[in-house]
């Protein structure tokens, strides 16, 4: 693939569900595991302009990038509103629901939202993001993340930015 694997573009009322996600650091065989291989590409999940977005039960395997380097990963989950940056009614992406998620590898954010509203992100972990684990900004709000974990990405776990009521519950 030279692009994102699923784009959900302008799209509402997708649903994405696998059969559960690895319990433990390492790939388990039981559960859907979706890998992307290749270097510099896409996403494995990206959304703009979409609305009522349920991805879950799913390991999300892609290649960690360099040094925050985009042209070197591949993976990852991001959410984006239809013209990012523009202030203006109706440009947001909303009811993205992420639960029971495994990102392991990713070529920039492990979970990505921009000009998110209502949403929620429950009993994800992202392990080895090429920048933040989860990341929020330009106006992304009331967004919730339940018992979620990051570890070993190049930038910080959790990093919420320009937003205004984001709640972490029990979040490392």
């Amino acid at each position: 693939l030279n692009t994102h694997l699923f784009n959900i573009n302008s799209t509402s009322n997708v649903t994405i569900e696998g059969l559960g996600r690895s319990p433990k650091e390492g790939v388990q065989p039981s559960p859907t595991v979706i890998t992307m291989n290749n270097a510099g590409s896409g996403y494995h999940i990206f959304g703009t302009g979409s609305n009522s977005v349920t991805i879950k039960n799913l390991d999300l395997i892609g290649k960690k990038s360099d040094d925050y380097n985009l042209a070197t990963g591949v993976g990852g989950v991001c959410f984006i509103e239809p013209n990012p940056g523009v202030a203006q009614a109706g440009n947001t992406v909303n009811n993205i629901v992420l639960s029971n998620l495994f990102v392991n590898g990713t070529r920039d954010h492990g979970i990505y939202f921009v000009g998110s509203i209502m949403s929620d992100v429950s009993n994800c972990r992202v392990s080895n993001a090429g920048g933040h684990g989860f990341f929020t900004t330009e106006g992304s709000t009331s967004t919730k993340f339940t018992n979620c974990y990051a570890s070993s990405g190049n930038l910080a776990g959790f990093c919420i930015q320009d937003r205004k009521s984001t709640r972490l519950n029990s979040s490392h």
